[in-house]
């Protein structure tokens, strides 16, 4: 505004000083005066742009709420009986995984069985007695080691 004031008074010497100046200074408050509206509609754009919503300000809500002793103590209680029961339903997890572990490897014992067995509906006597044995003993080994070897069984 001053350069603008300047070159004014420069070029129009013969004019007088002081209505060139009341005319720049009243055309400086109408150039203000706009700019501020503009301005102000410009502010209110960018608070609705940038403003958090009330229903989501946590801050706010936050600050507005006091716990009792009573209440801290309480919540802690219940945090600490769902850890314990988080731990106590991980364990369960856990065992029913060996279970079903056990489960898989007891199946083809369950099928040769089934097997061996419908073999020796045929068979009678002696041999009948010795084939039954050799089941026996060749599942009973793979089963003592299956119980030997699990978790579960050794809790």
């Amino acid at each position: 505004m001053d350069e603008c004031r300047k070159t004014l008074l420069e070029e129009n010497r013969h004019v007088d000083k002081e209505l060139i100046g009341s005319e720049i200074e009243a055309l400086k408050e109408v150039y203000l005066k706009a700019c501020f509206e503009e301005l102000a509609k410009f502010k209110g754009v960018l608070q609705d742009i940038f403003s958090i919503p009330p229903n989501v300000d946590i801050y706010k809500k936050s600050k507005d709420r006091f716990y009792t002793q009573e209440q801290v103590d309480s919540l802690r209680k219940e945090v600490e009986e769902l850890e314990k029961e988080f731990l106590r339903e991980k364990m369960f997890l856990e065992i029913l995984k060996q279970e079903k572990e056990i489960i898989v490897k007891l199946q083809p014992i369950l099928l040769d069985t089934k097997m061996a067995l419908s073999n020796l509906k045929n068979e009678e006597g002696i041999e009948k007695k010795e084939k039954l044995q050799k089941l026996l003993k060749r599942h009973g080994t793979y089963l003592k080691n299956l119980v030997c070897n699990t978790k579960i069984f050794n809790i």
